[in-house]
């Protein structure tokens, strides 16, 4: 009987796992759907320190990035993620996904093949963006 307690609440738990890591997930393509169509609760995905970081080692805080998006220095097309996987423990995880990028910055249009790493932290609930860091991919 202890035998099957025991595994009973060790599924739950992984069962459990694996919904907080889709959940994550959705969270993080959530937000590149916001980005693309600029939507105005952007700002809802983003950690109030959020360090953004990109390919070409461009960092954003939380201020930069909103008025970069708003403004058209920073415009994303497409944002398509591959090879997504996620990792969670307590109020921390991050997400790793290959992209091939359709964006603009300045106006000058680039498609970009990155390799994403983004780290999230659930507060009050909800899971926003305290870091991210991409690198162009081989």
């Amino acid at each position: 009987m202890r035998w099957t307690l025991f595994i009973i609440c060790f599924l739950i738990c992984v069962g459990g796992f694996a919904q907080n890591e889709a959940e994550l997930i959705n969270r993080s393509h959530a937000f590149h759907k916001a980005l693309v169509a600029k939507s105005a609760d952007l700002s809802s995905f983003l950690d109030a320190r959020l360090s953004y970081g990109h390919s070409g080692g461009w960092l954003e805080n939380k201020q930069e990035m909103l008025e970069h998006i708003s403004n058209g220095t920073m415009v994303y097309h497409e944002f398509p993620e591959d090879s997504i996987v996620a990792d969670m423990q307590h109020e921390i995880g991050y997400v790793r996904f290959v992209t091939t990028l359709k964006a603009s910055m300045r106006g000058q249009q680039a498609i970009l093949r990155l390799k994403v790493l983004e780290v999230w932290r659930k507060e009050d609930n909800n899971w926003v963006l305290y870091a991210r860091q991409a690198v162009r991919a081989l």
